[in-house]
């Protein structure tokens, strides 16, 4: 199947009008974009946060984050890139690129695997959906082959997203507890349908995600409702989103998935969390039309250096 691509590394962009760099917030609607050469996506960045970030519960304490990080080296959000089209739009619960429909069926994409090589095996990357709607996750299943063929073991996951649209991507992780990794020479990978979502019935996915800003593992502070830490050496990297639930139906336990994906297309880190309710850390029940809540989301290192550059693949969808 034609590999799946991702999006470009950040560019800073210094404005003509002085010399410092100046962040703005990143508003998916008309920002990060899919540009169409080839399928690589060219997208608007997100700055490092200069100095403790805090959120105090409107947009005004997240400007004034974001103009802290003045001369930071933050990037700026400036057309074309930040007005492009996206394959679907940001309300659909989707920001990133597609490839495109192809008659072939959901595949692995095997140049998104990354694996263990030592301890015990481990394998994260991408699923590509074909021409059809998957109301249900797909399920990943490999074959772990060691030397001369033998099948050291099979182990099975749900992709972390559904309803699942016609050609777009998902990511999933695989665990082999007590499979020593240096004993994998080949992986035979296949797709299966699903007979559930990824945490039982499947809902809308009418959640549009703003990414706001983002922390750089072991950068400086950080105080937000959901989230704090002090900063410093072993903090992770930090991305702060805003979620609207812009459709007509309520969405039952929100949840919000992220893959890091480095311009070879492998998948470098991965994540997926509930969306806490207003203020709090515990995961909201309901969103109803309209509502919004914001989620931090986290990435240790060393999965996590370099890639507070990365703008990640952002899935919303209905929870447990």
């Amino acid at each position: 199947m034609r590999p799946f691509s991702p999006h470009s590394p950040r560019r800073d962009v210094t404005p003509a009008h002085g010399g410092s760099r100046l962040r703005r917030r990143c508003r998916h609607g008309a920002v990060v974009a899919a540009v169409v050469v080839g399928l690589g996506l060219v997208g608007c960045t997100t700055g490092d946060p200069a100095g403790e970030v805090s959120d105090g519960g409107d947009q005004r304490s997240i400007d004034a984050a974001n103009d802290a990080a003045a001369g930071a080296g933050a990037g700026v959000c400036v057309p074309p890139e930040c007005g492009t089209t996206l394959p679907y739009l940001p309300a659909d619960g989707y920001v990133g690129p597609a490839p495109g429909v192809t008659d072939e069926a959901a595949a692995v994409d095997g140049a998104s695997v990354v694996a263990a090589t030592e301890g015990e095996w481990w394998a994260q990357g991408l699923v590509v959906n074909g021409p059809d709607e998957l109301r249900d996750a797909p399920i990943v299943v490999a074959d772990l082959v060691g030397p001369g063929g033998r099948v050291l073991r099979t182990v099975t996951t749900t992709a972390l997203v559904a309803p699942l649209r016609a050609g777009e991507p998902a990511p999933f992780r695989l665990d082999a507890p007590g499979v020593d990794a240096a004993e994998v020479v080949d992986v035979a990978w296949q797709v299966r349908p699903g007979t559930s979502g990824p945490d039982g019935d499947t809902g809308p996915r009418t959640l549009q995600i703003d990414t706001l800003w983002t922390r750089p593992a072991g950068g400086q502070a950080v105080s937000v409702p959901s989230y704090a830490d002090d900063g410093g050496p072993g903090t992770p990297l930090v991305t702060y989103l805003s979620i609207t639930n812009t459709g007509a139906l309520p969405v039952v336990g929100p949840r919000v998935t992220a893959a890091w994906v480095d311009g070879r297309g492998r998948v470098l880190g991965l994540t997926s969390v509930s969306v806490p309710g207003p203020g709090t850390n515990l995961p909201l029940a309901v969103m109803e039309p309209g509502g919004q809540a914001d989620v931090a989301l986290t990435l240790a290192p060393p999965a996590a250096d370099g890639l507070a550059s990365v703008q990640p693949l952002l899935w919303g969808m209905s929870g447990p």
